[in-house]
């Protein structure tokens, strides 16, 4: 635990920094949340390694560094595609929340050894990586809805010059969608490969087995259903909230059903 608690400080840091940039506007404060961000996924990076070591993906506290660090990467990612983008004064307390939670929940681990197999070292790093590029597109959607608001008022504030224009906030929810659905489709395959390999390790719940199952193929199908629409049909306000506000409200439930799931909770 020792290697993540400095990261955990480094994503507050980084989160103070880039809450007075976007009441500043200095740019001294994005070199020093872009640092922070950085040292930050190195520690994690570490503690993720060392957990995978001891206390693989069936450990909690290994699962919740897994979603801080995938989270943090899209925030990395975001800001270097748009130059200084504010999405991680939504990402960021997730990520936060996230550190808490592996510390609150380090001895904590499932109960199945089917969760030992080597293909779930596939599935469920991708997985994660796909829940967080959707969280990433969702956020990206709702930067959208506060332009679109700003825009109709006619009265553009701080919040409608700080954040990226309505084309690239688009751009940016769409990038970052299909790149969720390509890492989530992956982490399904493997998961599907697992399951004809070791159907005798299946757990011994079928309910528990199912929840998952059918909790993965809703977040999939959703996200689908939105790529499709989004490539179909045109950007509009309406639209965009729509969307925004089914995905974030499927993904975050699904997740958690399957979270629930995983430990038995």
């Amino acid at each position: 635990m020792v290697a993540y608690d400095p990261a955990l400080l480094f994503y507050i840091f980084a989160f103070l920094f880039l809450l007075i940039r976007y009441y500043t506007d200095k740019p001294a404060l994005w070199r020093g949340y872009t640092a922070c961000m950085i040292i930050a996924a190195l520690l994690n990076s570490i503690s993720l390694a060392h957990g995978i070591f001891w206390a693989p993906f069936y450990a909690m506290r290994t699962l919740f560094i897994l979603i801080s660090l995938a989270l943090a990467a899209v925030c990395l990612i975001f800001s270097f595609k748009e130059g200084k983008s504010y999405i991680g004064l939504i990402l960021l307390p997730v990520v936060i929340v996230s550190g808490l939670l592996a510390i609150l929940f380090a001895g904590s681990s499932v109960k199945s050894k089917a969760m030992e197999s080597m293909w779930l070292y596939l599935h469920i790093p991708l997985i994660v990586i796909g829940m967080a590029f959707f969280i990433g597109a969702f956020a990206a959607g709702f930067m959208y809805l506060i332009l679109a608001v700003h825009l109709k008022k006619k009265a553009p504030g701080r919040m409608f010059m700080r954040l990226p224009s309505l084309t690239s906030s688009d751009v940016l929810s769409d990038l970052a969608l299909c790149l969720g659905f390509a890492f989530y489709s992956a982490g399904m395959f493997a998961a599907i490969a697992w399951t004809v390999m070791r159907f005798d390790s299946l757990d011994p719940q079928p309910g528990t087995f199912y929840i998952k199952i059918t909790a993965s193929a809703a977040v999939w199908l959703i996200v689908g259903a939105i790529i499709l629409i989004k490539k179909l049909l045109p950007a509009t306000v309406k639209r965009m909230a729509f969307i925004t506000a089914a995905g974030f409200a499927g993904t975050s439930i699904t997740l958690a059903a399957v979270v629930l799931a995983m430990f038995r909770i």
